[in-house]
Formats: C-alpha cells, structure tokens, sequence
C-alpha cells in the first residue's frame, strides 16, 4: 500500500498515521441517511465479492475503456468511490491517483484514504481533476459532495462523471432494501438532468456529455459528463 505521507501536502489535517478520515459521530449528527446508507455499503461490499465481474478496475471491458478515453485523466486526480480493488481501468498508470471509499482495498497501487465525499480531507484547490465512476449514486448528499468537490478542485479543475443507467425495470439483487432507501445500493437513483441541474446550482459548468451504448446491453445508457469550475 502506498505511502500516504507522500501525499501529506494535500491533506487539510495531520496524518498521524492513519488511513481512516470519516468523522463518524459528525456524520451520523448531520447526515440523516447515514444509518440506510451504512446498510447500502454493507450490500456494496458483497457485490464487489460476488460479482467481481462488475468491478471497474477492469480495464479490457468497453464500457471502462470508453469512459477512459473520454475523461483523459492527467495530473492529480481524485477519484470519489474508488471501491475496493486495485486501480479504477479508466484511470491510467501515469496518474497521480488518490482514492477514496468507505470499502478498504487490499493493497492498492494508488493513494487510498477511507473517506467520504462530504468531508473531503484535502486542502483547497489541490487537484487537476475530480472523478465519479459510477460512484455518484452512493453519495449520502450530492449537493454537500459538490461543494467540498468544487472546494478541492484547483481553478479551471475539471469534474467526470460516469452514471450508468437502466431503460428498463430489472430485477435487482435479492438484498434487503434498508428503510429510506431505494433499492439495496442506493439511497437514491438520480436522473440525468437532476444531476446536471446539481452541477450548476453549485457552479460547476458542464462542458461535454455523451450518451453511450452497446449492443451486447441494449437497455443500459452509460451517461459521460465533462464539467469544470470556474477558472
């Protein structure tokens, strides 16, 4: 695991060692689904055993390549929901990568912080660029994730975004639903303009969006979105 006192200079409090930086105690006072949410990430971490196929370290599925070529990642990059593998296959070896997620990796290749997007643990303005791969859906509060986001982002920064989602009913994993969620992974599915509409309500401008499918899964959109802060 890489050595997080490398990274120190982008940290907005000492390291004293440790990895986890989620403020428990704030976070249950202040984040009224934390509790349905604590739950979604338990359903989370026996996806990611279960069904490995679905993790997006893979880097020879199309729909990662795709959102790789799209993002173009360089510089430092923050990736919000990294999960709990090795390096995300849409963010190259040459990045400066940093990630965050509640679930653990083993022993990543990259700069892992047990965080959360609410109470992002970095300075202002340290990071070229930040990254939702298909994590948007988990956060607790999109808008308050948007704010620390933009807070973090140096000017002219850029947010991608990766939101796949479904175009018709599926069956989902037979899971327990927690109370106040909406299926067993997500305290709530957000659409496309929603998100957008949260993207500039906070000040961050989208610049690019595609709408891409595959044959092989005709009834799932993968949404990409490029945006910026102001410069």
């Amino acid at each position: 695991m890489k050595d997080l006192r490398e990274i120190e200079f982008l940290l907005s409090e000492p390291l004293a060692g440790r990895r986890d930086f989620i403020p428990y105690e704030k976070a249950r006072e202040e984040l009224p689904a934390w509790k349905a949410w604590e739950q979604c990430q338990e359903n989370g971490a026996w996806s990611y055993r279960e069904k490995p196929e679905a993790n997006l370290s893979q880097p020879d599925r199309r729909d990662v390549t795709a959102f790789r070529r799209f993002a173009d990642l360089a510089g430092h990059v923050l990736d919000v929901g990294c999960g709990p593998g090795q390096r995300p296959g849409y963010v190259g070896a040459e990045v400066d990568l940093v990630g965050i997620d509640p679930l653990e990796p083993a022993d990543p290749d990259f700069f892992y912080l047990k965080a959360i997007c609410e109470y992002l643990p970095f300075k202002d303005g340290g990071f070229d660029a930040v990254v939702f791969g298909t994590s948007y859906d988990h956060v607790l509060d999109p808008e308050w994730s948007l704010r620390e986001c933009r807070r973090v982002l140096k000017p002219g920064g850029r947010l991608l975004l990766w939101e796949g989602q479904h175009t018709k009913p599926r069956k989902e994993f037979d899971l327990p639903v927690p109370e106040g969620a909406e299926d067993p992974f997500h305290i709530k599915k957000y659409s496309v303009p929603e998100i957008l509409d949260q993207f500039e309500r906070n000040g961050i401008r989208v610049v690019a969006h595609a709408d891409v499918r595959f044959t092989e899964r005709a009834d799932y959109v993968h949404h990409f979105v490029e945006a910026e802060v102001p410069a």
